[in-house]
């Protein structure tokens, strides 16, 4: 290259730079809940972190699974007295809007053990004005009976569904909350937020 060239390796470098951090997947558990993210219970109104490999909190009950390295999964028991909740939260509120500009798609791997019983709701939370709810839930019921054949499955959520409902991305504080009001038994793993998937997610919106 000669002296007074235009030169555009550095604003091709930057721009896959740029491109290449923009569509980093957000990782929610991965053997265990990954930073700022904490797993926590909740039955009725009350709430207990997770601490052990086997715990018991009003409704619901966590234990530790192998599924393909020791302890990289878990299983919840909801007992369907009470309503319950198996949560990831974060103690300060995140700005996810990146992961609705890279089309990214809540996954997790799932194995149903009982059929659900009950409404089963996936949520995603954000932190609200003056502790207002702020936030969306979906009904995937009819999504998690499909596969309710004791084997693992991978299933993903179209953020946009969750923006459409509610759910304000520059302030998430729960990015994934599953509850149930009624009997149910399953297994989970692999949580995160995957760049490029809301195309084929399992669930999409209109």
């Amino acid at each position: 290259m000669r002296y007074g060239d235009t030169s555009t390796l550095s604003n091709t470098l930057n721009d896959k730079s740029k491109l290449s951090v923009a569509a980093t997947d957000l990782i929610i558990f991965d053997r265990a809940a990954q930073k700022p993210w904490k797993l926590s219970l909740q039955s009725s109104n009350k709430t207990e972190s997770v601490s052990s490999s086997l715990q018991t909190f009003g409704a619901l009950t966590i234990k530790t699974l192998d599924k393909n390295v020791q302890e990289d999964a878990r299983t919840l028991l909801f007992d369907g007295t009470e309503l319950a909740s198996l949560r990831f939260t974060s103690d300060f509120p995140e700005d996810l809007r990146r992961q609705i500009e890279n089309d990214s798609a809540l996954t997790f791997s799932v194995k149903v053990e009982q059929p659900p019983k009950d409404i089963i709701e996936l949520s995603m939370l954000c932190d609200g004005v003056d502790n207002a709810y702020c936030g969306s839930s979906l009904d995937v019921t009819s999504l998690l009976t499909k596969i309710s054949d004791k084997q693992w499955h991978r299933i993903s959520i179209d953020l946009r569904c969750f923006k459409e409902a509610g759910t304000d991305f520059s302030k998430i504080v729960t990015p994934f909350k599953l509850s149930t009001a009624g009997k149910f038994t399953l297994s989970i793993a692999d949580i995160s937020l995957q760049a490029g998937k809301s195309a084929d997610a399992s669930m999409q919106c209109p």
